[in-house]
């Protein structure tokens, strides 16, 4: 199951697939597609999402993103590119995406990327002579002593600073907490049923529900800073209404009975 999350964690949409038919990067493009968000959306994910079909399917939705990619020694996107020869850098890449193999293509990869049949684009057909523009900015910066960190993204380099991007990815970090909260406090580990269309019900029962606890923790007033981290306090919150959800549940079934 794949989910598309805001920044300040809301679950907004989830994608279930069957264990046969797993495929993350569909997963994203079809939440991508159908999404009815017309605001400013900037999509933030990691490594696991690293395509060009992903980027064009956000870039034809209006949408801006940031995306972990594998580095440059590794053997991802970047590591094809033509990139600055230092180790931290922020360049702007023009390509024209194309299913065809001349010798113009081969001879200017600078300008143009081949893209094999077996290579999902949903732009551009098998046998198509047409070709796809497509611009981005390669970001690569340092995270430790001998780490880093690059990044693929839209953003405008002049109103987001290579500082910016390292922020906004940063906070891709609440998306894995609140997997966290989802699977254990809210318990999506388990299962009640065993028909497939009675698990979606559960699915989507426990999405509904950790939304309505993040809207509740987000906005519990936190008093006494000092005799406990804020961290511990917001994970006994969240357990604290869940929990009395759940009392409050049982509660109205057992009414519903007499």
């Amino acid at each position: 199951m794949h989910y598309l999350i805001y920044v300040i964690k809301y679950i907004f949409d989830a994608n279930i697939q069957s264990i046969r038919c797993l495929n993350e990067n569909k997963a994203i493009t079809d939440m991508v597609d159908k999404s009815t968000l017309s605001n400013d959306v900037i999509v933030i994910a990691d490594r696991g999402y690293e395509s060009y079909n992903i980027f064009a399917h956000i870039q034809e939705k209006g949408w801006k993103y940031v995306i972990r990619v594998k580095d440059i020694n590794s053997k991802g996107i970047a590591s094809s590119l033509r990139l600055p020869p230092c180790k931290t850098f922020d360049t702007r890449i023009d390509l024209k995406l194309t299913r065809r193999s001349t010798k113009e293509i081969k001879a200017n990869p600078q300008i143009y990327k081949f893209m094999p049949i077996n290579s999902r684009f949903d732009y551009l057909e098998q046998k198509s002579h047409d070709f796809y523009p497509i611009s981005f900015r390669v970001v690569r910066f340092k995270i430790s002593e001998d780490s880093f960190e690059t990044i693929i993204t839209n953003l405008d380099k002049n109103e987001f600073s290579l500082e910016s991007i390292k922020e906004l990815y940063h906070m891709r970090w609440g998306i894995e907490t609140s997997f966290r909260e989802l699977k254990y406090a809210i318990g999506l580990v388990n299962f009640h049923s065993k028909k497939v269309e009675f698990i979606g019900q559960e699915v989507f029962a426990k999405l509904t529900m950790y939304n309505f606890c993040e809207i509740i923790t987000l906005n519990v007033i936190i008093t006494n800073k000092e005799s406990i981290s804020i961290k511990s306090t917001l994970q006994l919150q969240y357990i604290f209404v869940y929990t009395f959800l759940e009392i409050s549940t049982m509660k109205i079934h057992q009414m519903l009975k007499l």
